[in-house]
């Protein structure tokens, strides 16, 4: 009696531990997550902070390609490469600028940037992601016209973006993200430091994914 009973547990056991086992290689390989290449892209809302600069934060867009290389469960690598227009407003410019500075220059214009994220992603459940990581900008085109002899804008910026990204699916996610300068863009002189700022709501669309 006492071997049956000894061999009933040890099958017993033997039999749900399997079965435990199974169960949980079949979550992980459920949850594991592929690589992934798409398109993303956007509004933004921007303002360069300084003298000489409106703060008001004015509206334009971005977009481009990304790709997502898992590194665990919960963790992955995220770059993007995206075209990334700022709309900019001047406000008492000339008062700061007295030399060399255009009275009849544009109020409003727009700058362009080649911009390169590369964030570091963490999966807080299968539907939110937080993310964060350094971005590179890469001035390619400026409409303004503040000084005579000088480009107002310095040709390179970067700063660190974050934010927060909810899966609707596989293949679709929406996302929200803040950027901030850390160098000066003012190419004018040092006098005055002008910051980037960015606000960013957009969505991912997967193209492939990984088998």
């Amino acid at each position: 009696m006492k071997l049956r009973m000894a061999l009933l547990v040890i099958f017993s056991s033997t039999y749900f531990f399997s079965q435990a086992q199974l169960q949980t290689k079949t979550q992980t390989k459920e949850s594991a997550q592929k690589v992934q290449l798409g398109l993303t892209g956007g509004l933004t809302f921007n303002n360069v902070s300084g003298n000489g600069m409106s703060a008001k934060f004015k509206s334009s867009v971005y977009g481009g390609g990304y790709a997502l290389l898992p590194v665990g469960n919960k963790l992955s690598i995220q770059p993007e490469v995206l075209y990334n227009s700022m709309s900019v407003s001047r406000s008492n410019f000339t008062t700061f600028y007295v030399d060399n500075s255009r009275p009849d220059s544009k109020e409003n214009f727009n700058v362009a940037y080649l911009s390169i994220p590369i964030l570091i992603n963490y999966k807080l459940s299968p539907k939110f992601t937080i993310n964060a990581g350094p971005q590179y900008n890469i001035l390619i085109s400026s409409d303004e016209n503040l000084m005579y002899n000088k480009q107002a804008f310095k040709n390179n910026d970067f700063g660190i973006r974050g934010g927060l990204q909810y899966a609707a699916s596989p293949n679709i996610s929406f996302f929200g993200s803040y950027y901030n300068g850390l160098n000066n863009v003012n190419n004018i002189d040092d006098r005055y430091k002008w910051i980037n700022k960015q606000v960013q709501i957009g969505i991912n669309v997967a193209l492939f994914n990984a088998k």
